[in-house]
């Protein structure tokens, strides 16, 4: 571990370790028809996602019902049923990670996710995706404030007993990014995910990946 330049390793979900959009697309769509309210093509999802599910599903509605709480409630309940039954259809992990994430663990990172995803779909879908016990701790929403609140990422450093500045945090999106300064920690965005390049580097990271072997770079593996 003394020859590892970092040592702990936070990664985001959606659209960092996981392609889920045609899944989100499906759920928001169906709750979207459900609802009585025009659905929505695949800029307008991304427009909402890496949010928390309820301001995921509230910047899904028109704008004039937005700040209705009860139909987001509504709406919010909807959904989730919905995603719950098929969070997983079409999702898969992105080319390369497995591999590379399996030799970030031989070689001693201690890894952990940390998403605005519900806890019990994040929980679920890692379940799925990889290989039982890859990481160590899974945060999901509804555990501590969502991100860009870096307790989180606070939380995951202290169970490691490593220092904030030991770590890459790797994401997609400027929430990501935020929260990776917010907690003190080496901002990495991924170049494959939900957000382009320019809005990673004018949120503050401190590099773009892209590939998997690249993130397996940083920590000289």
């Amino acid at each position: 571990m003394s020859e590892l330049k970092f040592k702990g390793a936070i990664f985001d979900l959606d659209g960092t370790l996981a392609c889920t959009l045609p899944d989100l697309q499906y759920s928001l769509n169906t709750m979207l028809e459900k609802a009585g309210y025009p659905t929505l093509d695949e800029a307008g999802v991304l427009r909402s996602v890496n949010y928390t599910v309820r301001k995921f599903v509230r910047l899904s509605l028109p704008e004039e019902v937005q700040s209705d709480e009860a139909e987001v409630d509504r709406c919010l309940e909807i959904y989730t049923g919905i995603y719950s039954e098929h969070f997983c259809d079409h999702t898969y992990i992105y080319e390369g990670l497995a591999d590379a994430i399996a030799k970030m663990k031989a070689a001693g990172v201690r890894l952990a996710v940390n998403t605005n995803k519900a806890h019990d779909h994040a929980s679920s879908m890692i379940e799925k995706l990889c290989p039982p016990g890859t990481f160590e701790i899974i945060i999901g929403a509804g555990i501590f404030k969502g991100k860009p609140d870096p307790t989180g990422a606070f939380h995951i450093a202290e169970k490691f007993g490593l220092k904030p500045e030991e770590f890459c945090y790797i994401g997609d999106s400027n929430v990501d990014m935020e929260t990776a300064g917010n907690a003190g920690m080496y901002a990495v965005g991924v170049s494959w995910g939900y957000r382009d390049e320019s809005v990673l580097r004018a949120t503050g990271a401190n590099v773009i990946v892209h590939s998997a072997q690249d993130i397996l770079d940083l920590y000289g593996l």
